[in-house]
């Protein structure tokens, strides 16, 4: 088991090839990881902004959707609050006999085209007034009972004038006619 070829000098020279070799290894193979490493991190890099891209998108997607669900809020509020210009005249009607009948108090007359301005106040929306006269005398509470459901009424309709007298009653007053205005698209 001895080998007689295997001097100090040949030795020497095989441990020496063996610590290049080796070193050469290590320098290419840190070479290969490095060059792995930095092909891996361009993808994870664009993939992230890539990534950052779409959330960006989906920010501003989400800000439309977020916009559009308002808008539609505003103009289903919107439609609301006015009536429409094809049906206001009957939906008032109906909406004032309404009031009238579930506060005690009757309407006499009903003037839907009274003489006033009807005309823009903003653009698309159109005011147009109504006279109501009612069967007098009117007991105080239901007359304020009225009063209160037009104001509080969708689509909006405001007392403009009210006149009213006291009678012999404490508890009733005549009403002169009363003036409205309907707010219309």
């Amino acid at each position: 088991m001895k080998n007689p070829n295997l001097k100090a000098t040949t030795l020497h020279t095989i441990l020496t090839s063996l610590v290049i070799l080796a070193i050469i290894i290590l320098v290419g193979g840190f070479y290969l990881a490095q060059d792995a490493l930095r092909t891996k991190a361009a993808s994870v890099n664009g993939s992230s902004t890539n990534s950052a891209t779409n959330n960006t998108d989906k920010l501003t997607l989400k800000q439309i959707e977020d916009q559009i669900t308002a808008a539609k809020a505003s103009s289903e509020k919107i439609s609301s609050i006015l009536a429409s210009s094809q049906t206001y005249q009957t939906q008032v009607e109906n909406d004032l006999k309404t009031y009238a009948s579930a506060n005690g108090v009757t309407i006499a007359n009903l003037n839907l085209s009274p003489t006033g301005i009807t005309g823009p106040i903003v653009s698309g929306v159109s005011l147009n007034y109504v006279t109501v006269t009612l069967k007098n005398p009117v007991s105080l509470n239901n007359l304020l009972q009225f009063m209160q459901a037009i104001d509080s009424s969708l689509p909006k309709i405001q007392i403009v004038k009210l006149s009213m007298t006291p009678t012999s009653d404490k508890n009733s007053v005549t009403v002169s006619p009363i003036n409205l205005e309907v707010f219309s698209n």
